[in-house]
């Protein structure tokens, strides 16, 4: 129980493993998936598209800038 409280926390957390980008990412993404197959309105399909490409695509530009900062400190 307590692997689950710290995983829930770190998505409160800047130094964690775990993101809230990618938490909203994962879920806009099954969203999206949901909206394709039962409701399938152009306007909702493109947001629900948008928030998930953008939630993941900062998670990953984050990644990389940490990665480069990384590699120029050394």
């Amino acid at each position: 129980m307590n692997v689950f409280f710290k995983w829930i926390a770190g998505f409160f957390s800047s130094k964690s493993e775990t993101s809230s980008k990618r938490l909203v990412g994962i879920i806009g993404a099954f969203t999206l998936f949901y909206s394709l197959s039962k409701n399938p309105i152009d306007s909702i399909v493109w947001a629900t598209f948008a928030l998930c490409t953008i939630s993941l695509g900062l998670t990953t530009i984050e990644a990389i800038t940490e990665f480069i900062n990384k590699y120029k400190s050394k």
